[in-house]
C-alpha cells in the first residue's frame, strides 16, 4: 500500500498575539503545527454540521446537544459513542 501526501507551501499572515495565545494555549510548538491542527480542526467541525444538516433533514429532527457530545467522529464513514 502507497501513501501519498501532499504538501503546499504557503506564506500567509497571522495575528502574532492569536499565534502566540493558540501555541501556549495548546502546547504545540510551531507555527505549522498550529496552523495544521486549525484546518483540520475546522475542517472536521464543517464536516460535522454536514452530518448533523443531513441528520436533520432525513429524520425531521435535530441531533439532541447532548446526544451529539456522546458521538466522537472516527472518520468520515464511521462514529463511536462514549
Amino acid at each position: 500500500m502507497t501513501i501519498k501526501i501532499h504538501i503546499m507551501r504557503t506564506n500567509i499572515v497571522i495575528d502574532d498575539k492569536l499565534m502566540r495565545d493558540t501555541l501556549r494555549a495548546t502546547g504545540l510548538k510551531t507555527k505549522h503545527d498550529a496552523v495544521d491542527q486549525a484546518l483540520r480542526t475546522l475542517l472536521r467541525l464543517r464536516r460535522q454540521a454536514e452530518i448533523r444538516r443531513l441528520a436533520a433533514s432525513s429524520t425531521g429532527r435535530a441531533i439532541s446537544r447532548h446526544a451529539e457530545r456522546q458521538l466522537i467522529l472516527v472518520d468520515s464513514s464511521v462514529w463511536m459513542t462514549t
